[in-house]
């Protein structure tokens, strides 16, 4: 199931980057790209059982897209 979601994921990120690219409108697209990730990314995180660093560092990683997440859009 994740893994089919982890695919539908990419495959949105690659389609708004591209649609992003060719009607410069990336840079207001940035923000959901980074929330998009983050989300991926922690879920995937909470995935691990046996490794708690690995872990940690996908939740690290996924908070960061978060904070930048909320910089981009305050800004």
């Amino acid at each position: 199931m994740f893994k089919k979601l982890s695919i539908i994921t990419l495959l949105i990120l690659v389609v708004m980057t591209i649609y992003g690219y060719f009607t410069t409108l990336f840079l207001e697209l940035l923000p959901y790209l980074s929330l998009i990730v983050g989300i991926t990314i922690f879920v995937n995180g909470l995935k691990v059982k046996d490794k708690p660093l690995k872990k940690k560092l996908y939740i690290i990683t996924a908070s960061l897209s978060f904070i930048s997440f909320i910089r981009i859009m305050l800004n």
